[in-house]
């Protein structure tokens, strides 16, 4: 496991483009994307994206 930091994800979920930005860790299969603050979102913070659905990794530095 080894943090990225902050990332924007580009993946595909359901046949559609999605996006995800925070904090990331590789977990082997996956990346685990720990969300910026939304005013929206309130039911979760984090998202783990398997790397064959993931189309685009931008590290923020």
């Amino acid at each position: 496991m080894a943090k990225i930091g902050d990332v924007k994800v580009i993946y595909l979920a359901d046949g559609k483009k999605k996006s995800a930005s925070g904090k990331g860790e590789d977990m082997g299969s996956f990346v685990k994307v720990v969300l910026n603050p939304s005013k929206r979102r309130t039911k979760f913070n984090t998202v783990l994206i398997p790397w064959n659905n993931i189309v685009k990794v931008i590290v923020l530095d």
